[in-house]
């Protein structure tokens, strides 16, 4: 029974949390503007891309400077839209947002050599 109350109270705490947040996104018309933007302009992207082998769409998405700006403008719009949606913290944000920005720059990295791999055709050794 004392399990049942403690998930409860748990339960309920989050819906506190998170009501402000599911409120300012019901009812934000920026917010919905944003995510319209990002939406769209990743829909025209994947509908040039669509149809096409994963290899001939990665390596147009390396060549092509005009794509890749319609791709960054999208993640911008939803990047815009997250943020609008949570306020970020006041003062201790600072090494929460370095170690933040180093994952993102990271999994950039990753991504990138991933795609040059297959660029290259190299399916070697996954370690090196």
């Amino acid at each position: 029974m004392l399990k049942k109350s403690a998930a409860a109270d748990r339960a309920a705490a989050l819906v506190e949390t998170v009501r402000p947040i599911v409120t300012k996104a019901m009812n934000d018309p920026e917010l919905h503007e944003a995510l319209r933007q990002a939406f769209a302009t990743g829909r025209e992207v994947t509908g040039e891309i669509s149809g096409t082998p994963p290899k001939k769409a990665a390596k147009r998405l390396a060549k092509d400077r005009k794509l890749q700006r319609r791709v960054e403008s999208s993640a911008h719009d939803l990047q815009k839209a997250v943020s609008g949606l949570v306020e970020a913290p006041k003062k201790k944000g600072r090494v929460r947002r370095a170690i933040g920005r180093i994952a993102i720059v990271g999994a950039a990295a990753g991504a990138v050599v991933v795609v040059l791999r297959k660029l290259r055709g190299g399916g070697g050794d996954p370690a090196v």
